[in-house]
C-alpha cells in the first residue's frame, strides 16, 4: 500500500492546457472541461469544493472595476475589470499605455482603488456604508441599490462565469452547499459575501447557501486576526494556499476517521493563483507526506492559459 495517495489535477477550460511543473511523488492528470464531474452529473463525488469568485463564478464586469490613476493628474482615471486585471497589472506604472498611472492603495481615500471589493464591517454598525459587494451583485443583475433583491432581475450569460453552473449545483442541496467555499482576494467580511449570495438565493438564483465560515476573503481585516497568525502571507495568492491547507487538513481528518477517501476541488480564473496553490501544496507533501494521504486534490484552472 503507498504511503500516501494525493493526486493533483491541474486542468484548464478551452483548447489550450497550461504548463505546469511538478516534481516529486505527484501525478499530473491533464484533463479538459468534459471531465468536470458536474457537467455529467456527478458533482457529488467531489466531497469539498472551493471556488474563486471573480471572472470564475461570477464576471462583475464594469460593476465592480478596479480604479487605476494618472501621475500627476489623478482626475484622469482608468476603469479595469478583474478580468482584464492580470493582463495589464505588470505594465501599470513601468510600460506600455498604463505607463504613467498608478494604483491608490490607501483604503481611508475615496479613490481607493479597490473600491468596490473593499469591506466597511471595519466601521461602527450605524456608521457602516454599502455592502459593496451585495452592491456589485445588484448591478450586476440590473437593480438600483435601493431596489430589494426580491424584484427580479437578471445575470446575463456574460456575467456567469465558467464554474457558475457548477456553484449552482454545489448549492442545489444542503449537504453539498455545506461542503462549498469562496476563496477570494476581495477584503469583505463573511457576513458581506453571505449577504451578496442571499440577493442571489432571494433571485431564485441558487437555492442554499454555504456555511459563513467557508466564505474567505483572504484580504479582509480579520483574516489574519483569526488565524492568530503572526508573521503574514508574502502575497496574496500565499493566503489563499494557507486556506487550502486548513481545508484539506480538516477534510483528512474527516476521511481518516471515517476510513475512507475523500476529494477536494479548488478552481480559478487566476493561473498564477493555480501555479502557487500547486507549488505550495507540494512543498506541504514534501515535508509530511502522509498529510493528506486520503485525499484527492484537484486544481482547476479555469482562465485563459496565458492569465
Amino acid at each position: 500500500m503507498k504511503k500516501w495517495n494525493l493526486l493533483i489535477s491541474v486542468a484548464v477550460f478551452g483548447s489550450a492546457l497550461h504548463p505546469s511543473l511538478l516534481c516529486g511523488k505527484t501525478t499530473l492528470l491533464r484533463q479538459h472541461v468534459s471531465t468536470y464531474p458536474s457537467s455529467q452529473g456527478q458533482d457529488s463525488e467531489i466531497t469539498f469544493a472551493s471556488f474563486d469568485w471573480d471572472d470564475n463564478v461570477i464576471s462583475f464586469g464594469e460593476y465592480a472595476p478596479v480604479y487605476i490613476y494618472e501621475k500627476g493628474n489623478p482626475k484622469n482615471v482608468e476603469k479595469l475589470s478583474t478580468k482584464i486585471l492580470p493582463l495589464v497589472r505588470p505594465s501599470i506604472g513601468s510600460s506600455g499605455r498604463y505607463a504613467n498611472y498608478e494604483f491608490q492603495n490607501d483604503l481611508n481615500r475615496a479613490d481607493y482603488s479597490y473600491l468596490w471589493m473593499q469591506s466597511n464591517d471595519h466601521a461602527a454598525p450605524e456608521k457602516r456604508g454599502d455592502n459593496r459587494f451585495l452592491s456589485s451583485i445588484k448591478r450586476t443583475l440590473g437593480l438600483s441599490l435601493a431596489e430589494s433583491c426580491t424584484k427580479k432581475g437578471v445575470l446575463h450569460p456574460n456575467n456567469q462565469g465558467p464554474m457558475w453552473s457548477s456553484f449552482v449545483a454545489r448549492l442545489s442541496k444542503v449537504p453539498t452547499a455545506h461542503r462549498t467555499a469562496i476563496i477570494t482576494a476581495r477584503e469583505h467580511s463573511p457576513r458581506e459575501l453571505e449577504e451578496g449570495l442571499q440577493c442571489l438565493k432571494d433571485q431564485g438564483l441558487i437555492t442554499h447557501l454555504p456555511k459563513r465560515e467557508h466564505l474567505v476573503c483572504v484580504n479582509y481585516g480579520g483574516f489574519l486576526q483569526e488565524r492568530k497568525i503572526v508573521q503574514c502571507p508574502t502575497s496574496t495568492r500565499s493566503s489563499k494556499a494557507l486556506v487550502m491547507k486548513e481545508q484539506l487538513d480538516v477534510l483528512q481528518e474527516v476521511a481518516a476517521k471515517q476510513h475512507t477517501h475523500a476529494k477536494w476541488t479548488f478552481s480559478d480564473d487566476d493561473k498564477r493563483n493555480v501555479d502557487t496553490a500547486e507549488q505550495q501544496l507540494q512543498a506541504a507533501l514534501a515535508e509530511k507526506p502522509h498529510r493528506w494521504k486520503n485525499l484527492s486534490i484537484y486544481l482547476w484552472h479555469t482562465g485563459d492559459a496565458a492569465l
